[in-house]
């Protein structure tokens, strides 16, 4: 099989726009705050910004762009932050791990810390819903339960 090594990378385009702006670009007010930026924080602040409201998105972790994701494991642990259920954060000076895996007593959660939120780690995995679940869903949905098999093979 085919396997990715550092040196085989796409080099970084040097015009590559960056999203994000340093801490010191903040301004003292904001029409919206919005706490991380994810699927659906995205879509909000999307909307926001379009209704003519001044947005602010605050994320906790990196922005990457292409070229800069890890790729082997040397490049991941580095990035890689566990939170056990005692709360308890291994590595201890790693607070915004690019992977964010937390164990609690009750849920395993998987997430990425970074801009993208859970886009960055999720790979477009999905687990096959129990289709009872969309009897509450519009007709196209509801009523032919294969209409979603598109999307899980």
């Amino acid at each position: 099989p085919y396997r990715r090594v550092a040196s085989e990378r796409a080099p970084i385009p040097s015009s590559w726009p960056r999203l994000s702006s340093p801490l010191d670009a903040l301004r003292p007010h904001y029409d919206a705050v919005v706490i991380g930026s994810g699927y659906g924080a995205s879509v909000a602040a999307s909307r926001l910004a379009r209704a003519g409201k001044s947005v602010a998105v605050l994320e906790l972790g990196k922005e990457h762009v292409p070229g800069e994701y890890p790729h082997t494991p040397e490049e991941v642990w580095p990035e890689f932050k566990l939170t056990l259920p005692d709360g308890s954060v291994w590595p201890q000076n790693n607070v915004c791990g690019f992977f964010d895996f937390t164990i609690s007593e009750n849920v395993i959660i998987w997430k990425g810390c970074g801009l993208g939120g859970g886009s960055l780690v999720n790979s477009s995995v999905a687990i096959r819903p129990d289709y009872r679940i969309f009897q509450s869903w519009p007709a196209e949905f509801s009523q032919d339960a294969t209409v979603l098999e598109q999307a899980f093979s």
